[in-house]
């Protein structure tokens, strides 16, 4: 039931909002939470600049999260991530304090996405 509330659309961006390597069993074992998250879009951050690339990409990403649970550090999670017409990809790390935790790597097909 934690994180359940979803206060942006999901058209804008699926992704926002989410941790994606943080295991659920820190949720579970806290007594309360405080998190905050912040997205920014553009069709012009670093990869656009690569001319061959920079072709097909359409938008690109970059996310932070950072959550503060009961009994630990805060954790943090960085991750950028890029989409073309057919697919969109991204990648995370995830810190707690000042020590790594975790990295990873989401894909999807936008199939159908322009229909």
């Amino acid at each position: 039931e934690n994180f359940a509330e979803n206060y942006l659309p999901e058209a804008w961006d699926k992704w926002s909002c989410n941790f994606f390597l943080l295991d659920s069993y820190y949720y579970n074992a806290s007594r309360y939470y405080v998190r905050g998250n912040i997205s920014y879009e553009s069709p012009m951050l670093p990869l656009a600049y690569i001319p061959y690339l920079g072709y097909y990409i359409e938008k690109e990403r970059i996310y932070l999260s950072a959550v503060q649970l009961h009994k630990t550090r805060p954790y943090f999670e960085l991750g950028y991530a890029f989409t073309t017409r057919y697919a969109t990809l991204g990648v995370f790390a995830g810190t707690f304090g000042n020590n790594f935790h975790e990295f990873g790597a989401k894909i999807t097909f936008e199939l159908f996405h322009r229909y």
